[in-house]
């Protein structure tokens, strides 16, 4: 992948830092992250009733990303000397973050009894995507603990192969208990952040920047509290990284099939990577990538009873949406759901087209596009953004850590969820998150314009 332009090399350093009076960086860092683990430990504070425990909760994630963001500050402001290997102790602390808040109940979502469930039809040799859980020939399954916490037991379920792959391994590692899923996500996130060090070292960034990812509040709420599998496809994605920057296209369209396999999400990367690719890298990737998905459904569609494992997946597609602005603006003005998705993907494609054929840089282009997709998609999840997580680690983005930040505030339809079961979007919440990510790509698009593009810089091959 020789031409292709790679992220530029980290210019701070400790020679080049200006330094500050006060507290050594490493100092106030530790001191950072005493307070993160005493915020996440107050989550174990339940108030007694739903308004007070998802106001207590928004504010609590408010606070998180506050001293995460302050963190990135004191480290980019003066990134060193430390005494300790950086790298290590972000990677250990975020580990402590994740262990810390890993024994909270599920009180944000119940997806993760869909998880079990699945894994436990799968225990007893049965396809996963042959019956919905209201089905009688699953009755015999059916228990008082996991079934009737199940969500939409109306229809089958919807993730792929690799994300039941892990529920099965997670349901026969601990049964009906959520330990097994989280437990699976713990040892997935520490070979995120191992690979993405790696990658760091690889690019010759300062290993400082594994903060992004390590501290980010987003996936350690999201994982280790609602037990969300997005966790298991960060570690491929983070894969996908290292054999593309390694330039082995063929490896790198591996994992990222594999990731995909957990979430469709990441296959949105795949028109800039085709396009940006020579011929070689391009069939070698493509190959790869397309073996990968098909590979793993095959055993699914061959399993008896056979199904259609995509049934549910066009029903989410067609019907779902949640925290979606221009989805939001667009159903308003032509009062049809159906119209206003059709626009939202034309759009989409729209924004990916342009991105492949203007973005030579990598990490700027995916991340571009991930932020686009987000921004376009009918349904946006606050797990769902966990997949730009990774990102931060390599690429700083203001605009990203916005809309990780303010998608824990889309957790007040909650409220009126479990007290009236009622599901109601406030428009403020749309205009709190989005609104102020209009400004910032106002600002840094006119920015952009108004200044040359920086010299890229080729990473030489191995050996070179």
């Amino acid at each position: 992948m020789n031409q292709i332009p790679l992220v530029g090399k980290e210019s701070l350093s400790p020679q080049s830092a200006v330094r500050s009076p006060g507290l050594s960086p490493q100092s106030a860092v530790l001191l950072l992250a005493l307070a993160l683990e005493g915020i996440y430990l107050s989550l174990y504070v339940f108030p007694g009733n739903t308004t007070w425990l998802f106001t207590k909760y928004i504010l609590t994630t408010s606070l998180c990303f506050g001293l995460y963001l302050w963190a990135i500050h004191r480290i980019k402001k003066d990134p060193g000397p430390w005494t300790l290997n950086p790298a290590l102790f972000f990677l250990l602390t975020g580990l402590l973050f994740r262990v810390t808040v890993l024994p909270l109940p599920p009180f944000t979502s119940d997806d993760i009894y869909r998880y079990l469930w699945d894994g436990r039809v799968q225990h007893a040799g049965i396809n996963p995507y042959a019956f919905t859980p209201l089905a009688p020939e699953l009755a015999p399954l059916r228990d008082n603990d996991i079934f009737p916490k199940v969500n939409h037991p109306e229809y089958p379920t919807v993730y792929p192969p690799v994300a039941q792959g892990m529920f099965f391994l997670a349901y026969g590692l601990a049964g009906n208990s959520f330990w097994g899923v989280k437990l699976l996500l713990l040892l997935s996130e520490a070979v995120t952040m191992v690979m993405l060090w790696r990658i760091l070292v690889r690019l010759g960034k300062n290993p400082l920047w594994l903060i992004g990812y390590a501290w980010c509040p987003l996936p350690i709420l999201e994982f280790f509290i609602a037990g969300h599998p997005d966790g298991f496809g960060l570690p491929w994605m983070a894969l996908f990284l290292w054999w593309f920057y390694r330039e082995q296209p063929g490896k790198a369209g591996f994992a990222l099939g594999c990731a995909a396999l957990v979430k469709f999400l990441p296959l949105i990367l795949v028109p800039w990577l085709a396009w940006r690719l020579n011929l070689r890298q391009r069939l070698h990737f493509l190959t790869s990538l397309g073996l990968v998905v098909v590979g793993g459904y095959l055993p699914f569609l061959v399993w008896k009873p056979v199904a259609n494992p995509f049934f549910s997946l066009d029903v989410y597609v067609q019907n779902w949406s949640f925290n979606a602005p221009t989805f939001w603006l667009l159903k308003e003005l032509t009062g049809h759901g159906s119209s206003a998705r059709r626009i939202c993907f034309a759009l989409l494609l729209l924004v990916i087209g342009w991105i492949a054929l203007r973005e030579r840089e990598p990490m700027r282009a995916f991340q571009r596009t991930l932020l686009g997709f987000f921004f376009l998609t009918p349904t946006v999840y606050p797990w769902y953004l966990t997949w730009m997580g990774p990102f931060l680690a390599l690429r700083q983005s203001s605009v990203a850590v916005w809309l990780l930040a303010a998608s824990q505030i889309s957790y007040v339809v909650m409220i009126d969820w479990l007290d009236r079961g009622v599901w109601q979007e406030p428009a403020w919440v749309l205009a709190v998150e989005y609104l102020p990510l209009v400004g910032l790509g106002c600002f840094y698009g006119l920015r952009h314009f108004q200044k040359d593009e920086p010299a890229a810089i080729h990473l030489q091959p191995d050996g070179q």
